[in-house]
Order: C-alpha cells, then structure tokens, then sequence
C-alpha cells in the first residue's frame, strides 16, 4: 500500500513539473513542446519527455539520441536529413504497415514485425522504418482516422445525403450508436455509403437517441435538413410514431423517406409463419447441430456412418452432401434455411446415427437426447414438415440476400420482391382473388409426392397426412399476411425508384410522366430544366453516345447502355445536356434499400473488441472500425491503401503524439488495448 501511494504521489508531482528554459544552454537540442504543455522536446530525436533534468541526462546519453548527434566537424545542430520524397516514401510505408496491422492483427504484433523488417529490410526503405505499438496506436488515431473523417467532411459539404442508423451492445456492455451516410460523391463518382461515427449511449430514448444523431451530423458541418432518407431496424425508438427518432427528423426534414429494413422485416416475416409449424421442427433445428458442435469424437463417427451408407451411390458422397454440423442462429437471416436443408439431405443418416448413438452413449441426459432426436427422426410428419417448409425458408432467405448487397439496383429488387409476393399470393388464391380448398393449395410437387409416399405404406395414415397439410396451410397463410403487412411501404419506395432505370425510363411505350418520377422536391429551382432535359433524354442514342459508346465503355462495367441505374446515370452525367437531370437521378438514387451495411460495421466492432481487448477505449475503437469500414465499403484492402497527401502532411511528431483532450498521451492507456 506504501509503494502504490508513493507511485501516485510521484506521478502527479511528475505531471506538475515546468519547462526551464535555461536548460536550453546546456542541452542545445532541447525546446519546450510546441503542444502547450509543459513538456520538454528533441528536436533531433522528435520525442516528448517530462520537463526533468534527470529525464534529459539520460535522453542524451541513449543510443537513439547518439545516432543523431551531429558529427565533430559541424558546427550547427541541424542534422543531415534524407530528402523529401525518400521522407514521404518512409512514412507512405510506415502508415501502410500501420492500415495493415489495423486490418489483419492486433497492435502489438509491430513490435516485432517491426524490428523483422528492418533486419531484412537491409538497403531499402523498410531499414529505415521505427515503429512499435504506440506510434502504430498514434497514426491509427491521430493520423489515418483523422484523415478520412476529414475527406469524407469535405466530400459530403452540401450535399443531399441518406442516413443509416442502428444500436447494439458491445463485449463490455457498451451501448454504441452507429451511423453511415450514404450520398453521391462526385470526387469518385459514383454512390457511397461512408462510415460516420460510432457514439456512446446511456439512455437508448427516442429523444436522445436523435439528439446524439442531430450532435453528430452538425460536427460535420451538414444539416438534417439535407437528409433524404433515414434507414434503421423496426424498433418503436427508431420509427414510432409519437416520441421517436424519425417523427423528431420528419419535422426537421418533410420530405425524408423512411425506409424500415427490409432485411429484418422478411426474417420477421419468415420467424412468424415458422412458428405455425410444431415445436418438435424447432427442436430439431437447435438440437441436432448442438448435438455435433463440441464433440470431434460425435463428427467422426457420423461422418464414417455416412461413407457406409453412402458408399454404393456416390464415388464422393463426402463433397456432394453437406454435412448437418451447422449451427441454427437468431441473429444471423440467412442460417434457418441451410440448416434446414443440411438436415433433410441427412436424414436417412442421421435417423441410423442416433440410433446407434442411443445405444453408446453412457450419460442418461444424453441417451433421453439421442432418443428424442430419433423418435423425431422416424416419424413421418416431421420428415413432411421439413419437406414443405425448406424449400419456403430458403426463397424468403434468397431474397433477404438481394436486399443485403451495399449496392443493389432498386428495380431488381422491386421485381424480385413483387414477385416473391404474387408467387406466395398465388399458392393460396386464384386467379379471381378467391381462397383456393386446401386440396387445390399449391404446397408443391415435392411435398405431395411424399404425401402419396406415405399413405401407400401406411393406409391409416390419411389422418395424419391431413393434419400436416393443414399446419403447412397455416404457415402459407402466416407468411402471406406477414408480407402483406410488413412490407408494401418498402415495396412503394423501390417502385418508384425503379422508375429511374433505363430499362424502364427508355421504353417509348411505358415511359412514366415526369410528374410520376420520385422525390420531385429534389429538383428544387431547375424542376423546369430537368423535366426539359426528361423530355430530350429518350431522343439521344446511348448506345452510340459516350461513354457508353463501345470505344470509351473503359470505365464501364459492359458495352451498350447498363441495366444498372447508378451505372446509367454516372454515364449520362458525362454528357453536358443533361447534368441537372442525372444529379436529380443519382440524388434520388442515394436512398438505401436496407439496413444490412450497419449490422456489418458491429459485426466488425465485435471483431475487434473482443475479450482481451474489452477496455478499449472509444477513440481507438472508432479509428480502428473507421479504417476497416473504409476499406471494406470501398472493396479494397490494406495493400491498396494509399496515404493521401493531407496524412503525409500531417505525419509529424507534434499531431502523431499528440495529446487527446484529458492530457493523456497513449502510454497513459490501458495495455490490454494491444493484445
């Protein structure tokens, strides 16, 4: 207890320490730091130290300090410098190593990496290079983040601009509120949905919630006046009527779309209907993957069981069937139907498995889940029920995979989605719009096959047939209202954004009026010269126009006009007859179509605050997610990274170390942040 007071009593004496000026007599490379602390500066080493004499002895005698003094016959302090594009090659390989090391591994392995490239580096750049955990810390934080928050600020001023927003829980308990913006940069020319921030919350409140979103877009100088659309999950803080998030921004901006993600209401969707079914279906799904996830020994003799009776239909079996050791999640929207699929290509196996695992296994607990699992295995119901219901699962997860894309055309999923519904639609009614009689119900050739299958084996099993088809009449019904419910609005806005695809603007016959085109409002003062250049637009060939002319198509994915609207418009936009036209398509065409890109950032959040890391603290949190997120939106990778000259300019001692706002500097920090 002695020792710890003494540390403490130290340390804050330490820290209340000033700079001597007289000192400067003796240490001729010494100044005080320019940071306006008290902190004493080498201006040959580049390093901070504590303003004491003590500290400065011993900086004077250390070899780093050694390597830079001057030689005996200069007279002036200024050492021999290597010049500045071999000084900007340095530290274009010192932040690359250092977007690497964001991307790839935890912090602390540069301190070894680090010294392994300069012993190989012999005769090259990477000799020269000095870099351990906390200046690795220092550039992600002060330099590269940095860096990219400010280009993004710049690229987004005045611009109209979407916003996607979700919350969630970290490791340690912390609540973040993340946000992303989605807007059309002319720098790249092209759509981009862009990483803001992540933002603590304590009180998960409509109210505080769009105060710490209104906090965040006003610190980069834009409005939510210019906010088009607003993204997030079905939660009444986000999209309630009275005290939420959305009806605070419908009053700040009228015209906002909202847009529920249609990635969460299609797993809704699908969770209800699945409901419908027994209980013994769920049962299946949880238990025979847990029965297998922990136990090689369970995986080995269930694969050697299957090769058995396998080995007479396939010469491969093993790389043609997929295996049922995938877990079911309820979180994860596209699992359920994999899951299901896995099972029901296994069952003749895995009804042989647990009889003989019931027999094997020594635990009472284990041998009552081994012979659940096979009575459950051998009843025929059950084997119908997965039958009809996979099939089902995987067409609404196929969709909900469309919708997941961060770049999506929205008339392909308007067509996509308007058919899932008329195809689910029609299975129930016909043609007029009256019930069909469950015999005329269409639960598929699959499905009623085993049906027939069935009764020839047993002949009283007519009943029981009967009471499945019945469930499986339920759960059709279930999905069709779920979808009639939960999704028309989403249907609407991609409707009417689908009226800017070219396949559908082009078309001389189908051609929308002006007046019909989405989110008019956007047109603002040139609604006039923009419904002018809509009139000229279907005049001009674009097949032989540039850019999509066959001799300039480089930049472009295909020759001849792309079906892609964002691609379509980029190209129109080249053409200086219709300018305001294009930007009021691409401006429509900033609306996300899902909340997919969000849960991606936390899944990379939960990448990297994991348990050995979980004090990480915000500020590097928030720079290493902000690298990541910038690269994986941008579909690169840490070697395509390419320091930007504002990083370079920015690369020096005083803003690498700089202090954050409390007055610590990275040392100060907890080192479970570089595990």
């Amino acid at each position: 207890m002695a020792s710890s007071a003494k540390g403490q009593w130290k340390s804050s004496y330490d820290k209340g320490r000033k700079y001597n000026s007289k000192w400067e007599k003796k240490f001729v490379w010494l100044k005080k730091a320019s940071d306006g602390s008290e902190d004493a500066y080498c201006r040959l080493c580049h390093t901070t130290m504590i303003p004491k004499q003590n500290n400065l002895m011993r900086h004077e005698k250390s070899e780093k300090h050694m390597r830079r003094v001057p030689s005996k016959g200069q007279t002036s302090l200024k050492v021999v410098k290597s010049s500045s594009s071999q000084n900007d090659e340095l530290k274009m390989a010192e932040l690359q190593i250092a977007v690497s090391v964001t991307c790839h591994s935890a912090i602390r392995s540069i301190d070894h990496f680090g010294e392994i490239m300069v012993t190989h580096g012999k005769g090259s750049t990477l000799e020269e290079i000095k870099m351990h955990r906390t200046k690795c810390t220092c550039l992600i934080k002060n330099i590269i983040s940095p860096s990219m928050k400010s280009d993004l600020i710049d690229d987004l001023k005045d611009k109209k601009y979407a916003i996607i927003v979700d919350e969630s829980t970290d490791i340690s308990i912390q609540k973040h509120l993340c946000i992303l913006v989605c807007y059309f940069s002319e720098k790249r020319n092209e759509i981009i949905t862009a990483f803001l921030g992540l933002i603590p919350v304590l009180e998960a409140t409509g109210e505080n919630l769009f105060n710490l979103i209104d906090a965040e877009i006003t610190s980069i100088n834009q409005s939510l006046a210019n906010c088009i659309g607003f993204a997030s999950d079905g939660a009444s803080a986000m999209l309630g009527c009275n005290n939420s998030v959305w009806s605070r921004l419908e009053k700040v901006s009228p015209q906002c779309v909202q847009l529920k993600c249609t990635c969460h209401s299609l797993a809704l969707c699908i969770q209800y209907a699945f409901s419908k079914l027994p209980s013994s279906i769920g049962f299946m799904l949880s238990e025979i993957p847990r029965w297998f996830c922990n136990s090689e020994l369970r995986r080995e003799a269930y694969k050697e069981l299957f090769l058995v009776m396998n080995a007479t239909t396939a010469v491969e079996p093993m790389s043609s069937i997929p295996l049922p050791f995938g877990k079911l999640s309820s979180t994860r929207w596209l699992v359920r139907g994999k899951v299901m699929f896995n099972i029901l290509m296994n069952w003749q196996e895995l009804k042989a498995y647990f009889t003989s695992a019931e027999l094997a296994t020594k635990k009472m607990d284990g041998k009552y889940k081994a012979r659940l699992l096979k009575e459950m295995l051998s009843d025929d119901s059950n084997y119908l029920y997965f039958v009809f219901a996979t099939p089902i699962v995987q067409e609404f997860e196929r969709v909900n995979s469309l919708f997941q894309q961060t770049k999506a055309d929205t008339h392909t999923l308007y067509q996509e989605l308007n058919l899932h519904q008329q195809s689910l639609h029609n299975r129930l009614y016909d043609t007029n719009g009256r019930k069909r009689n469950i015999h005329d119900v269409d639960f598929g050739v699959k499905f009623i096959t085993e049906c027939n299958h069935v009764q020839k084996k047993n002949v009283k099993a007519l009943q029981e047939v009967n009471n499945v088809k019945t469930r499986c009449l339920s759960m059709l019904e279930e999905a069709d209202c779920q979808v009639s419910k939960r999704l028309p609005p989403v249907k609407d806005t991609f409707k009417n954004l689908s009226l800017l695809n070219p396949v559908v603007l082009l078309n001389q016959a189908s051609r929308p009026a002006f007046a019909k085109l989405p989110l008019l409002h956007l047109a603002g003062d040139n609604i006039g010269m923009i419904e002018e250049q809509y009139r000229k637009v279907i005049f001009i060939d674009w097949k032989e126009a540039a850019p999509f002319d066959w001799k300039e198509a480089a930049p472009f994915k295909s020759h001849g006009i792309p079906h892609d609207s964002e691609e379509f418009w980029v190209g129109v936009l080249c053409h200086d007859s219709f300018k305001e036209l294009a930007m009021y398509a691409l401006t429509c065409l900033v609306t996300p179509v899902s909340n997919a890109v969000v849960e991606r950032i936390f899944s990379l959040v939960t990448s990297v605050k994991t348990k050995a890391r979980n004090r990480m603290q915000l500020k590097l949190l928030d720079a290493i997610v902000r690298i990541r997120a910038n690269l994986m939106l941008s579909d690169k990778c840490c070697k395509n990274f390419q320091a930007t000259p504002k990083m370079l300019q920015n690369f020096t001692a005083d803003i690498v170390y700089a202090k954050d706002s409390s007055g610590n500097t990275v040392e100060d920090e907890d080192l479970a942040l570089f595990l």
